[in-house]
């Protein structure tokens, strides 16, 4: 747990260029670890958009889905109430969090083990909106932090999926 903090009281005061390299990185082994996690605790996870033409499939995963995705989870659902409605207060952020993760989740219905992973993930792009616009001091538009860290790691996965 003391390491969890300390990474934490960093990524808060880390410069923003810093910031969008770690949290890619992080974002991209959370990505593989609970994909992993996943796979031996239940199923192999579907791979989405199977019938789609790899342009339609690099357009939908790369491109639309990331923007609507910050759009709608992390601006929508997350960062707008909590600017608009609370005091960002950490049990106001932590109940935005993980609601916001939820609905992620079930956006990506394909089977019950991907709603899990996509819950996850929602987890950690969330964390790292909450971060960008309320817990650092230098702050981050979330268009360009969580949208970079979703689109590295649908990145990652369009080009596992095409092997």
């Amino acid at each position: 747990m003391a390491y969890i903090k300390k990474l934490h009281k960093f990524l808060v005061n880390v410069s923003k260029g810093k910031f969008l390299i770690i949290t890619m990185i992080m974002g991209l082994c959370t990505s593989i670890f609970i994909s992993v996690l996943i796979q031996l605790l239940f199923n192999p996870l579907p791979k989405p958009f199977v019938d789609n033409s790899k342009i339609e499939l690099f357009f939908k995963a790369l491109i639309l889905a990331p923007i609507i995705e910050t759009l709608l989870n992390q601006w929508f659902l997350l960062i707008l109430p909590l600017k608009k409605c609370c005091n960002p207060t950490n049990k106001n952020l932590s109940i935005g969090i993980f609601i916001s993760a939820f609905l992620f989740g079930v956006l990506h219905s394909y089977s019950w083990s991907y709603i899990l992973y996509a819950f996850f993930i929602g987890l950690y792009l969330n964390y790292i909106a909450v971060l960008s616009v309320f817990l650092r001091k230098e702050k981050i538009n979330i268009f360009v932090s969580v949208l970079l860290i979703h689109l590295f790691i649908n990145s990652f996965v369009f080009i596992v999926n095409l092997l």
